[in-house]
């Protein structure tokens, strides 16, 4: 339990560190310090130990809105595979460097079956667990996921779009990912 805990920590710091380091997130000249004795971004390990704590504390008082954190993860996750097919649906795949591995012919059918599921189970993941539900056992996901799709537009429209990908740490990774495709294509 111990391993899997510093590996979430590990995990979520390194990423809350990158997207931070591409101007992602609110406070990220902040979050992207990499503290010089343990070359380790403790500033956003110390900020993922303190939502994890947050979370945490939930249990103290409901169990309600653990489950609707926990749901929201899910519902997230699936969500973030039907974006990238339904893109890949609607737009094509033209602009997409082909790969050792194709679906071939059945790649529309494969895509369509993939976002139709997506789609079904984040509805599904939605409903409450029984019918006539509660106050208590309802199920608050979405409460949770519109709260965190209004944080995340409305940083967006404040902040993100002017910094996103603007640092001068996201400019050099994209410098360097130019240049290996490069040399991939040659």
């Amino acid at each position: 339990m111990l391993g899997q805990g510093i590996s979430i920590m590990t995990t979520a710091s390194r990423l809350t560190w990158g997207f931070a380091r591409d101007g992602g997130l609110p406070f990220s000249n902040y979050l992207t310090h990499v503290d010089s004795y343990w070359k380790v971004p403790a500033r956003a390990l110390w900020a993922q130990g303190a939502i994890i704590s947050l979370v945490g504390l939930l249990y103290f008082f409901t169990d309600a809105a653990v489950e609707a954190v926990v749901s929201v993860s899910t519902i997230a996750l699936t969500i973030s595979y039907a974006l990238p097919i339904f893109a890949i649906v609607i737009f094509g795949m033209s602009d997409i460097p082909l790969h050792s591995f194709s679906l071939g012919r059945f790649r529309p059918i494969i895509n369509w079956v993939g976002l139709i599921y997506c789609c079904v189970t984040t509805v599904f993941f939605l409903f409450p667990g029984s019918p006539s539900p509660t106050i208590v056992t309802m199920n608050w996901a979405i409460v949770v996921f519109g709260a965190m799709l209004v944080f995340a537009i409305s940083f967006w429209f404040t902040k993100g779009n002017r910094t996103y990908l603007r640092t001068d740490g996201a400019l050099g990774e994209m410098f360097r990912a130019a240049q290996l495709e490069a040399l991939h294509r040659q």
